[in-house]
Parts: structure tokens; sequence; C-alpha cells
């Protein structure tokens, strides 16, 4: 997975407030989740229509808020507690 993130080409990166994740707009317009710890890709939003120029984290981790090269503010709903979730059982399927 490491080697994806060398593909695209990044345009801007945020951190969860807890640090556990790493948000990362791409310059196709795509808003990635990414595990800090691995860098495994946790989610991937729709593609939007410009580039990605800036992101931000909320302090409550509800939103991910994008800014694009067209000047337009998108906002992404978050719930970083169901992907630490899907982690937690894809782990413990994957143990079984």
């Amino acid at each position: 997975m490491k080697d994806y993130i060398k593909i695209i080409k990044i345009s801007s990166v945020a951190m969860s407030q807890d640090g556990q994740y790493l948000v990362v707009g791409g310059e196709k317009g795509t808003v990635f989740i990414y595990r800090s710890h691995d860098l495994s890709l946790a989610y991937t939003y729709p593609q939007c229509d410009a580039s990605i120029r800036s992101l931000a984290v909320t302090q409550d981790q509800k939103y991910i808020i994008a800014g694009l090269s067209t000047g337009c503010l998108i906002v992404f709903n978050v719930n970083f507690n169901l992907i630490t979730y899907r982690r937690k059982t894809e782990a413990s399927n994957r143990n079984q």
C-alpha cells in the first residue's frame, strides 16, 4: 500500500486529532483516509470535480473539509470510530 501513495499526486494532507489517521487529498480530486501506523488505506471518498488544495479535520472529528482548486469547499461526514471498528472486525476474522 505504501507504493500506492507514491502513484497518486498528493496535493494536501491533514491528520486526525488523535493522530491515528492521515487524510490525503489528490490532484485528481479524491480524498483518502490512511491509517497512520501502517499507511493502509482505510477509506476513499468519491472523486470531486477539481483537485484538492487544502484539507482540515474538525476538532470533534466529525467532518473533513476540502478546499478545491475552483474555490469551492466540500464537507465530508466522517466516522473514525466506524473505520476503527471495521479494522478490528477484519483482524478478528483473519485470526479465525
